[in-house]
């Protein structure tokens, strides 16, 4: 098997996911205004929940599945054991899961009024096993999964703009994330057999894959416990509309974050195997590469979206969403925080067999922190609150996986960088301050902002002499040369 490109592994995963912010990009606008707060946070409340369950059913297969089959993507014959092995587990969660779904819908009142939506939601629950998403992270095939991801959501906005037209019809949305869930695994799954064979020739062994599986599931929880616990205890400490608040609030800064774990994801493979061949250097050097990226990408982002957060959420979302707007606020830095906290620790971490106890125990840590945090916010300022208490997490995290990898990061080599990125910053800043005191229609200030932003914090980079900033010129001044 030919190796893969990481700047072409990089590039179709981040074209995936600035596919998968352009499809909100259009459908949530839409969606917001058809179904209002009160819609909006009914499904995302479902949504909040199924998740839980979701995640039992994955077992946090997909990390390990990616860190052992990129051990035996060369064998076919062994990738072939390790995916029947994987699958069968999966299996055996799914069933395991869905009856612990089944139980909290009769027995936790709450949840009664929200039957119907729930049974459509879980229906990503049954499909799970499918998803194989795992294979394609150890098999670099991030090609497939871009072109799969656009055609899915080509359909899925055919089917938003024809069936949901009014405020009763919410549950239909639900629907248009379960298709697109659905559709997704079972061409995934179709696919698969392109890499593996479900003839085996070896006895499968699933037992020897619990254990470790189990120290993934148990980090898998504890973020996701820490990531969808706001939007869960909003729906059960207030009402519906915070809901939708806060769901139009971290809509945006999510989608944006999203574009990191792009990247990190096709490093992944590359991390697994450095780290088993004990190449220190080549680690360190990966580790200062993303954290420059992250820096220089988080900075500008950051202040763009402070200026300009108030009128892209209008924007997106109407003028129902006023409230939103100091949870949006609030919630920008995690911005930052997570892309950190996300490479070091899902990223570096969990390439490195023998470290997923230490990262179990950080992301447990954090997830308390987060319930308790949550439950003294809520209360008192509710979106707000949880978007606090969601920033204060994230920066705890980011605190905690610095201090853990310490001994891979190179602190005086990201010094200057890092003052050119907020020099930068400043500038653009500044730039987009002016263009947004002083033009007033939304779609022309965007335009203009994002592109004078873009501009001015380049260029200050240039001029500040910043490494990557002028390999970039070079590289485009090749291209043109040819």
């Amino acid at each position: 098997m030919a190796e893969k490109s990481i700047r072409k592994n990089a590039a179709f995963n981040v074209m995936k996911t600035a596919m998968s912010m352009l499809f909100p990009l259009i459908t949530f606008p839409y969606a917001s205004r058809i179904l209002s707060p009160e819609g909006i946070g009914k499904v995302n409340f479902a949504n909040s929940i199924v998740a839980y369950f979701t995640l039992i059913a994955g077992l946090g297969i997909e990390f390990y599945g990616i860190r052992e089959g990129a051990k035996v993507r060369h064998d076919k014959d062994k990738l072939s054991k390790l995916t029947m092995e994987l699958f069968l587990l999966n299996l055996i969660s799914t069933v395991i899961s869905y009856g612990l779904f089944a139980i909290s819908l009769i027995f936790v009142p709450k949840l009664f009024d929200y039957r119907l939506l729930l049974l459509v939601c879980s229906s990503t629950i049954v499909f799970s096993p499918l998803s194989l998403h795992w294979l394609y992270g150890a098999l670099e095939e991030y090609k497939f999964v871009a072109i799969r991801s656009m055609a899915i959501q080509v359909l899925s906005l055919v089917f938003l703009f024809v069936f949901v037209r009014t405020q009763n019809d919410y549950v239909i949305y639900a629907c248009m994330a379960v298709i697109s869930a659905v559709g997704a695994n079972v061409c995934n799954l179709i696919h698969a057999r392109k890499f593996v064979s479900v003839h085996v020739k070896e006895k499968l062994n699933i037992v020897q894959h619990v254990k470790p599986v189990m120290f993934f599931f148990g980090s898998a929880l504890a973020v996701s416990v820490f990531s969808m616990l706001d939007t869960s205890m909003l729906g059960f400490l207030t009402d519906d509309a915070q809901v939708g608040y806060y769901s139009a609030a971290t809509k945006l800064v999510r989608m944006i974050r999203d574009l990191f774990p792009a990247v990190f994801t096709t490093l992944l493979a590359k991390l697994s195997i450095e780290s088993a061949s004990d190449s220190k250097t080549e680690l360190q050097s990966v580790i200062e590469k993303t954290l420059n990226f992250i820096i220089a990408l988080a900075f500008p982002i950051i202040a763009g979206l402070l200026i300009f957060g108030e009128p892209v959420l209008l924007l997106l979302s109407g003028e129902k969403y006023i409230p939103a707007i100091p949870t949006l606020n609030i919630l920008i830095p995690m911005i930052l925080f997570s892309a950190w906290s996300g490479f070091l620790g899902g990223g570096t971490m969990l390439s490195s067999p023998g470290k997923e106890s230490l990262y179990l125990l950080c992301e447990v840590s954090g997830a308390v922190l987060n319930v308790c945090l949550n439950f003294l916010m809520i209360p008192f300022w509710k979106s707000f609150g949880a978007g606090f208490a969601t920033l204060l997490t994230e920066f705890a995290f980011a605190i905690i996986f610095t201090f853990v990898n310490r001994k891979n990061i190179f602190f005086a080599r990201l010094a200057v960088p890092f003052f050119q990125y907020l020099v930068s910053t400043v500038l653009m800043a500044a730039v987009c301050y002016l263009i947004n005191k002083f033009v007033s229609f939304i779609p022309i200030k965007l335009v203009c902002g994002i592109g004078a932003g873009i501009v001015s914090y380049f260029v200050c980079l240039v001029l500040l002499g910043n490494c990557y900033a002028k390999s970039m010129v070079e590289f485009v001044r090749s291209k043109i040369r040819k």
